[in-house]
């Protein structure tokens, strides 16, 4: 380019031939020669100067520091020790673009400022830019433990999950602060991963199984809710959710970075298509899979708190939809044969409690609410009463029905108040005393093993 610039320079100059013209001609290279060397000299400087990373962003030059003499913590390029009582901004967020201050980009906040979802970005940056360093107590990464502990235990509290904000970055800043783990880039991650996996298997009962990858499972989860809120957000059901778009902050991604988050959530939908004609067994695949996606899973019941569901978000799903479809008309039916009974359809009585379980039932449509309590009471009969994991499964399925039921079991407790006056609607009194046995009033334990008593 300057080359080409000069030959233009020198043959335009060639063209006047008078002496004052050849000296404006003069004057007018020297400039244009000057510019152009400077041009260059500042190209290649900056070419030298700045330096980027898929992962990190630009790693060099670190942006200034505006009013104060200390040099902002990169992810990239600390090693300790570091001096708490410093006020220095550390690395939350890969830098997208050459800043010059700190105050001018969103990548670097003073740590004493950190909100839980920007601890765990800053954590997660600099484990992955120190994945050689050996992880021993003091400096920033006994810091960044100290901080993801103390922010754990004030926001995890047993019995108050649904209250609790930016779940998804606490789940995953638990992880962080534990040496054992080693965190990837979802670059890492997609390059490893062929497969989705699958968070639990059903048994020759129907009843979930978790696989050997549930936890590789769970931990894929949590990385695509950070990086796609848009399309994993509604996984994260606590109360935080509603009030805001997500309830927590996503991570902040390279263009690379979230290019692989885009492909390993192209990997997620293959993994849970379902075929064409699904049967009762698919669907019933498919949402346990989900329940298990979401931040607290169905399973963690006691420990959720006020407010909440185990699928907020399920009518506006096509699983819901095609659930509702397959369920139209279906009864929990059981026959007499060889001495015990059996429950002839028990995906089915399975699928409509399950349905129920993720918010899929009308309570205030009577009938619907006495086919699931029926479909409960069934599916516990068919249950041997050795048989421990399955007892266990439906004692968790029996709690998630507690809350679903909790107006009509409020209406019972209310006509026990009432002394000596008749319920105006008998047929619901009727109803909220069946929800009562099967889902208050008695165990799991008392209601299993009915069909396999002989008669």
């Amino acid at each position: 380019m300057y080359f080409k610039k000069l030959v233009v320079l020198v043959w335009a100059a060639g063209l006047c031939s008078a002496p004052a013209c050849a000296q404006i001609k003069i004057n007018n290279f020297s400039k244009a020669l000057q510019a152009a060397v400077g041009r260059q000299t500042a190209l290649e400087a900056a070419a030298r100067q700045a330096v980027y990373h898929p992962v990190f962003g630009y790693v060099r030059p670190l942006p200034a520091v505006a009013a104060l003499e200390l040099k902002p913590v990169s992810a990239f390029e600390l090693q300790p020790p570091f001096d708490l009582y410093e006020a220095r901004p550390v690395q939350v967020a890969p830098m997208l673009q050459v800043a010059d201050e700190v105050r001018r980009t969103e990548a670097f906040v003073r740590f004493e400022w950190l909100l839980p979802g920007q601890l765990t970005q800053a954590f997660y940056l600099w484990r992955l830019g120190h994945t050689q360093f050996p992880l021993v107590r003091g400096g920033y990464y006994d810091f960044l433990v100290q901080q993801a502990q103390r922010v754990y235990r004030e926001h995890m509290l047993p019995g108050h999950l649904t209250a609790v904000d930016e779940l998804p970055n606490l789940l995953f800043l638990k992880r962080l602060a534990d040496p054992a783990f080693t965190p990837l880039s979802y670059a890492q991650l997609l390059r490893r991963t062929a497969v989705y996996p699958k968070h639990v298997t059903l048994s020759a009962y129907g009843f979930p199984v978790k696989t050997p990858q549930a936890d590789q499972a769970t931990l894929l989860d949590t990385y695509l809710m950070l990086a796609h809120p848009a399309a994993m957000g509604t996984f994260n059901n606590t109360a935080e959710w509603k009030s805001r778009r997500h309830g927590y902050r996503p991570f902040v991604l390279t263009k690379e970075e979230q290019a692989a988050a885009e492909k390993l959530l192209e990997l997620r939908r293959q993994a849970e298509r379902l075929p064409a004609k699904a049967t009762a067994r698919d669907l019933l695949a498919l949402a346990y899979n989900r329940l298990e996606t979401h931040t607290i899973p169905y399973t963690q019941v006691d420990e959720a708190g006020a407010g909440y569901k185990a699928y907020p978000n399920y009518r506006n799903t096509r699983l819901y939809h095609t659930i509702k479809a397959q369920l139209n008309g279906q009864m929990p039916l059981q026959v007499y044969d060889h001495g015990h009974y059996t429950l002839y359809n028990m995906d089915t009585a399975h699928l409509i409690v399950l349905n129920a379980v993720m918010g899929g039932m009308d309570i205030a449509d009577l009938d619907e609410a006495a086919r699931v309590l029926q479909a409960f009471e069934a599916l516990c009969a068919e249950i041997r009463p050795s048989d421990k994991p399955n007892i266990d499964h439906v004692s968790v399925l029996q709690k998630n029905l507690r809350v679903v039921f909790e107006p009509l079991l409020s209406f019972y407790r209310q006509t026990l108040s009432q002394e000596g006056d008749s319920p105006a609607d008998s047929h619901k009194a009727w109803l909220a005393q069946k929800a009562w046995r099967l889902l208050a009033a008695r165990p799991v334990r008392s209601l299993v093993g009915q069909n396999w008593q002989r008669h």
